[in-house]
């Protein structure tokens, strides 16, 4: 017969466990990444490459100023 390893309360507790355990924080953890990610890869384009963003691509970027700090909040 095989025996199953008892899982010590230090364990279930550790936070890949509690994250994979509550879908939604991940999900919040993701939207923050993705859109930290977005906005990095915009600020390299303008910054570093010397590319002028339009005014309505400066206006798209709200919506990820928002989704960052929210994200972890909800996380």
């Amino acid at each position: 017969m095989l025996r199953r390893a008892s899982v010590t309360s230090e364990a279930a507790h550790s936070s890949p466990v509690r994250l994979a355990a509550n879908p939604a924080a991940a999900a919040a953890l993701a939207i923050a990444a993705v859109a930290a990610a977005t906005l990095a890869g915009a600020w390299f384009f303008q910054l570093v490459l010397d590319i002028r963003p339009c005014p309505l691509c400066l206006e798209q970027r709200y919506a990820y100023y928002l989704a960052v700090p929210l994200g972890l909040v909800v996380a």
